[in-house]
C-alpha cells in the first residue's frame, strides 16, 4: 500500500469534511396519537402620542374631541389569552390529516388610559371540542363540533384556522447555521392572530355588511399585509431542560405608506346627496421594527416557544374639503400614535 498516497487521500478528505457544514432539518413530524397543550398570549399597548385637528383653518383643542380629557387618555393595553388543546388523532406529511381542538379559554383584558377596565370570555367557545380533517379534493380543512351546539354557527368554525403550530415559518428545506429564508403576507397575519383565518373571516364580515360597507374589506386590510415580511435565520441548536431546540431568529424593519383616500372617498361618496362633493387624503405611514425567536423540538416534531415583540410608530395625515352647492368646508388632522406588540407561546405534552 503506498502510505504516502493514503496520507494524502485522508487529508483531501478531512479537509473537505471541514469546508462542509452539517444541514439540519427543521420539520413539523409530530407522532400520531400525540397531545399538546399550546398557551398563547398577546399584548398590544397603545398611545397617542401627539394629535392636531383643524377645521376652516382654524386648530381646534384636541381635548374638545375628548369630552374634555386629553391625548394621554386615548392609551391603553389589550391582552388576549388563548389555551388550548390539540389532539392529533391521524398524520398526513408534514400536517394533520385529523385534529381535535379543544378550546380551554379564550380571555380578553383590557385597560384605558383613563383608568377603565374589564375582560370578556368567549362562553359560546369556551369548553368546546372541534374536529378539522384535511379534504384532498378541497385542498383545505372541513371543521365539525365533537357535539351539536346551538350556541355555535356553522359559519363561525369556517374562520378557524388548524394550524397554531408555526408551520409557517419553518423554511421548507434542509438548513446550516446562518441561513436565511422570508415569511411574508397571510403567513405573518396567521402568526399574529392565531387561530384565525383572515381570508375567510374577511369574506364574512364583507357578506355581514355588505349594504352599509360597499367596498372591500380585503383592499384595506391588503397593502398591511402584503407588506408584511419577517426575515428568518437559522441560529443552530440549543439545549433547554435536557432537550436540543432548533433555534429560528425572526428580525423585520417595518416600514409602508398605506393611502386609504380611494377607498374612504369611496364610502363617503356612497352615503352623501348627489349634489355634494368631497375630496379627499388620507395617508398612513407605519414605521418599526420587529424581533422575536422560535424554538423548535426537533425530536418531538413540533415547536416548544415563541417570543416576538413589535414595535412601531404610526403616523397618520389627512385633510379633505366637501362642497355642497358652492359652500366649502375643509379641515385636516395629524396624529402620531405608538404601538408595541408582545406575543408568547409554548407547547408541551400532556
Amino acid at each position: 500500500m503506498n502510505t504516502r498516497f493514503a496520507f494524502t487521500g485522508a487529508t483531501l478528505a478531512l479537509g473537505l469534511v471541514a469546508f462542509i457544514q452539517p444541514k439540519d432539518a427543521i420539520t413539523f413530524a409530530v407522532a400520531e396519537g400525540t397531545t399538546l397543550n399550546k398557551e398563547i398570549s398577546t399584548t398590544l399597548e397603545f398611545s397617542l402620542d401627539d394629535l392636531m385637528i383643524e377645521v376652516g383653518g382654524q386648530e381646534i383643542d384636541p381635548s374638545m374631541m375628548m369630552d374634555g380629557g386629553d391625548i394621554g387618555d386615548a392609551s391603553g393595553s389589550v391582552e388576549l389569552l388563548l389555551d388550548i388543546t390539540d389532539e392529533y388523532l391521524e398524520m398526513g406529511k408534514a400536517r394533520p390529516n385529523k385534529l381535535k381542538r379543544t378550546i380551554n379559554s379564550l380571555n380578553v383584558e383590557w385597560e384605558a388610559g383613563t383608568g377603565d377596565s374589564g375582560s370578556e370570555t368567549t362562553d359560546e367557545l369556551e369548553g368546546k371540542a372541534i374536529t378539522f380533517t384535511w379534504d384532498a379534493e378541497k385542498n383545505g380543512y372541513s371543521r365539525e363540533l365533537a357535539e351539536e351546539d346551538e350556541d355555535v354557527k356553522p359559519e363561525d368554525l369556517e374562520m378557524l384556522a388548524e394550524d397554531i403550530d408555526m408551520r409557517v415559518l419553518l423554511p421548507g428545506k434542509d438548513v446550516e447555521e446562518g441561513d436565511t429564508w422570508e415569511v411574508s403576507g397571510l403567513a405573518v397575519a396567521s402568526i399574529l392572530l392565531p387561530g384565525i383565518d383572515l381570508e375567510k373571516a374577511t369574506a364574512r364580515a364583507e357578506e355581514e355588511m355588505q349594504e352599509d360597507l360597499p367596498v372591500e374589506l380585503e383592499e384595506f386590510y391588503g397593502g398591511l399585509v402584503d407588506g408584511m415580511t419577517w426575515t428568518c435565520t437559522y441560529a443552530g441548536t440549543r439545549e433547554a431542560d435536557g432537550v436540543t431546540l432548533q433555534v429560528i431568529s425572526i428580525e423585520s424593519e417595518i416600514e409602508q405608506n398605506l393611502d386609504f383616500s380611494d377607498l374612504l372617498l369611496e364610502l363617503i361618496e356612497s352615503n352623501m346627496p348627489g349634489e355634494a362633493s368631497v375630496d379627499l387624503s388620507f395617508v398612513v405611514e407605519l414605521a418599526g421594527e420587529a424581533k422575536g425567536e422560535l424554538l423548535w423540538n426537533g425530536k418531538a416534531g413540533h415547536f416548544a416557544a415563541m417570543d416576538m415583540e413589535i414595535e412601531m410608530v404610526m403616523v397618520l395625515n389627512a385633510e379633505g374639503s366637501m362642497d355642497m352647492q358652492g359652500m366649502v368646508q375643509g379641515g385636516a388632522i395629524e396624529a402620531e400614535a405608538s404601538m408595541n406588540l408582545t406575543r408568547k407561546a409554548t407547547a408541551s405534552t400532556k
